[in-house]
């Protein structure tokens, strides 16, 4: 099994990062306002 290059494991940690803070900022507020909504 060939290991991938360096570059492309990169630009996959990259791509994740990008993923994950788009994530928190979409769905960060609008869990804050479900939370506040339920008590």
């Amino acid at each position: 099994m060939a290991l991938p290059s360096l570059e492309e494991v990169d630009l996959e940690m990259v791509e994740l990062d990008v993923m994950t803070k788009a994530y928190e900022n979409y769905l960060g507020p609008e869990m804050k306002r479900a939370l506040m909504a339920k008590s």
